[in-house]
């Protein structure tokens, strides 16, 4: 199979030497991307920068920062068609900086200028869309009529209550395109519990992983299932 996986945080800069990111170090897509690439498997890992990078040296590597950035690298690999799936696990921020104040003055800072630390700021962020909701679009856009590529969506909730994980997973099947969705928890991470649920379209759980690898090899079976249908 030709893959598309993302891994890591999004880097929003506030100014020169400052951004706004999030605790995902990527380790769970590498080990997708290693898992995959080691069945023979072509992939290519979109890398955001500082996380952990695939050991495997077929995977092949493209790296992003920003939302704008990942937006760029999906955008540009889907159009040239051929993926048989993208496993879209990059934690992407909600929101970018739109404007930065000092009381009622707005700053200019360019992309090379630091902000002086002495004074109290406002950030204004602007919304970002979602991009999983794009995917299955951006890879029409370079198509000749193939088949779309099928798209696993990730779902990290906080919370203990089952319900309020199953609406979570359920709100992105809701604003997305995506065939499957891969739900884990926090709280479970933080406890040492790495729990990983399948689910699909219709809400059905399709397998439970503890790990990375088994992960791996449930997504392999579904995706090959799917081809096969």
């Amino acid at each position: 199979m030709k893959l598309l996986i993302s891994g890591g945080g999004t880097r929003e800069p506030i100014d020169g030497v400052r951004f706004i990111t999030n605790f995902s170090t990527g380790a769970t897509a590498a080990a997708l991307a290693e898992y995959f690439s080691s069945r023979g498997d072509d992939v290519t890992y979109l890398l955001a920068e500082g996380a952990v990078r695939p050991r495997s040296p077929s995977a092949r590597v493209v790296d992003y920062t920003s939302f704008e950035s990942l937006d760029r690298a999906f955008r540009a690999e889907l159009r040239g068609g051929g993926y048989d799936a993208v496993i879209h696990l990059a934690a992407v921020s909600d929101y970018s900086v739109d404007s930065i104040w000092e009381g009622d003055r707005r700053i200019d800072v360019a992309s090379t200028g630091k902000l002086d630390s002495r004074g109290e700021i406002t950030l204004k962020l602007k919304p970002n869309f979602k991009i999983v909701a794009r995917l299955k679009k951006y890879a029409g856009e370079g198509s000749s009529g193939g088949h779309a590529p099928a798209v696993i969506a990730f779902k990290l909730t906080d919370s203990v209550l089952a319900e309020t994980r199953l609406t979570a997973v359920k709100r992105l099947f809701e604003g997305s395109d995506a065939d499957l969705v891969v739900h884990n928890d926090i709280g479970d991470r933080r406890a040492g519990r790495p729990k990983f649920t399948i689910y699909g379209r219709d809400m059905k759980t399709l397998a439970g992983c503890s790990d990375a690898r088994e992960l791996g090899g449930a997504l392999a079976h579904l995706l090959i299932e799917e081809k096969r249908a």
